[in-house]
């Protein structure tokens, strides 16, 4: 009797986890399908297929089919694509799902500033052409201008100044293109600014040893100020704007008080300390001139030492 009820157990325990394996199996749902282009019927490769709420995910072929194992029947699919209006459809028990994703026009819909300070979809131009908005300069600002651009615009490169503050960040878009300027043109509210760097070089006596990097033009742009930068790449991009747009165009629109309230009064303060890590030496003993002769310039290149550099002249305490 007691084998008889033993036997009975065993056999009712497997019919049990019999039932539970068949249970969890039958839970389990495929789920074929094929997503295609909603204008061209084409498939796409490379669409993210998850059942929503869960990790459980595949990719579409090269022909834009899936299979996709899902929990339930009942399960919601999500199905994304770059470039694409994502989707979310419920399953509601079928096991056969065709979607076709239409093109996003969100991501082209966007107006920038072209030339002449014309304003146009980037979707209706034939070139290059990028666009930062305002607040993406002024989050983290530097004191140039230019600086805030590094990293910002594809194609685009900054070297910052090795003098510190105040001094020149060279800029370049698609690389050098000539051995003596490559700066782009910078157009502020439709008018054209110099950008080249502004040193006191001179020929006189010792003051070619004395040249002093005071910036370029671009770093007097207030980043506080901009509205939106639109950089032009490209000769078709630049060719209103003839030659002196030949290395690129940086457009500059600053803002003007239309979307603010009231005054629109806006305070802001930046502090910069830095310190020189090496400075020159100077000597205190002789005066200007050569071996031991005080520098003479008549004008006219007959003079004592004339257009000498050397700072080693007669020395200054000896009651001259």
């Amino acid at each position: 009797m007691n084998c008889t009820m033993f036997t009975s157990m065993k056999i009712f325990y497997t019919i049990v986890a019999l039932l539970l394996c068949t249970t969890g199996l039958l839970a389990q749902t495929i789920v074929n399908g094929q997503i295609t282009d909603a204008v061209s019927q084409e498939g796409l490769p490379g669409v993210t297929v998850v059942e929503k709420g869960t990790t459980n995910g595949a990719v579409t072929d090269l022909d834009g089919k899936y299979q996709l194992s899902v929990s339930s029947g009942d399960a919601t699919l999500l199905f994304s694509y770059v470039g694409y209006v994502a989707q979310e459809i419920d399953l509601a028990n079928q096991t056969q799902l065709d979607v076709a994703l239409a093109i996003s026009t969100t991501a082209l819909s966007e107006v920038v500033v072209t030339a002449l300070g014309l304003e146009r979809d980037s979707r209706d131009l034939g070139y290059a052409v990028q666009r930062l908005d305002g607040q993406d300069i002024a989050d983290v600002k530097s004191p140039n201008f230019v600086d805030n651009l590094a990293g910002q615009v594809a194609g685009v490169t900054i070297s910052q100044g090795a003098t510190g503050v105040g001094s020149t960040s060279k800029i370049t878009i698609r690389g050098e293109a000539s051995f003596t300027n490559n700066n782009p043109l910078f157009v502020l509210d439709g008018v054209p600014i110099n950008n080249n760097s502004i040193l006191n070089f001179t020929n006189e006596a010792a003051a070619g040893f004395q040249e002093v990097d005071f910036g370029n033009g671009a770093m007097e742009i207030n980043a506080d100020d901009v509205a939106s930068v639109t950089v032009l790449k490209g000769p078709s991009a630049a060719a209103l704007y003839g030659t002196r747009a030949s290395n690129g165009v940086i457009i500059v629109t600053t803002k003007d008080g239309s979307e603010s309230t009231g005054l629109g009064i806006s305070f802001n303060s930046s502090t910069f300390v830095e310190s020189a890590f090496q400075l020159p030496e100077f000597q205190n003993s002789y005066g200007q001139g050569n071996s031991g002769q005080i520098e003479f310039v008549d004008g006219l290149g007959g003079g004592t030492n004339d257009n000498i550099t050397y700072s080693w002249g007669p020395r200054l305490d000896a009651g001259n």
